[in-house]
């Protein structure tokens, strides 16, 4: 069973469509869902801007710490699960050079109409904030979140693919 950071909700399930599955229906009309003519594509989302600018941007800063993010993808996989894989540089305190890290994260999706919320699943043994981290809207191409926990916002991911 998948750990979600403490507080989160234990059930998350993605809501489906039912124009998706009509015959005679062109395309994929809940834009989370993976397109069901090509198995096992995902629906995939790329981060097109951060408060109005694309990226590199900064996108969380604090004493410690200034996070840039190069690029961020979401893919979701259907049934309520999705994937996150961001590259971002980050400039700490006290050291001479940043780093780059590419870094991978599963997440569990809640889609309520045209309202989304992503919960981001806790490694084991890591304090984790509680869940929902991202949440925002959907439209048919588009994710725009306008509350993501420690991240300047809007987040805005495109839709481009699945």
């Amino acid at each position: 069973m998948r750990r979600l950071c403490r507080h989160a909700r234990p059930a998350v399930v993605s809501i489906l469509t039912v124009l998706g599955a009509v015959p005679g229906c062109a395309g994929n009309s809940d834009p989370l869902t993976p397109n069901p003519g090509v198995a096992g594509t995902p629906a995939v989302y790329v981060l097109r801007s951060v408060a109005g600018h694309p990226p590199p941007v900064v996108w969380v800063t604090n004493e410690s710490v200034t996070i840039t993010v190069q690029a961020d993808t979401l893919r979701f996989f259907g049934g309520g699960l999705g994937g996150r894989v961001v590259r971002q540089r980050y400039d700490e305190a006290g050291q001479l050079e940043p780093t780059v890290r590419r870094e991978t994260a599963e997440f569990e999706v809640l889609q309520r109409a045209d309202r989304v919320e992503l919960s981001f699943v806790c490694p084991d043994l890591a304090q984790c904030l509680a869940a929902p981290h991202f949440t925002g809207r959907v439209t048919a191409n588009e994710l725009i979140f306008d509350q993501a926990l420690n991240y300047l916002v809007p987040l805005r991911y495109e839709r481009v693919r699945g």
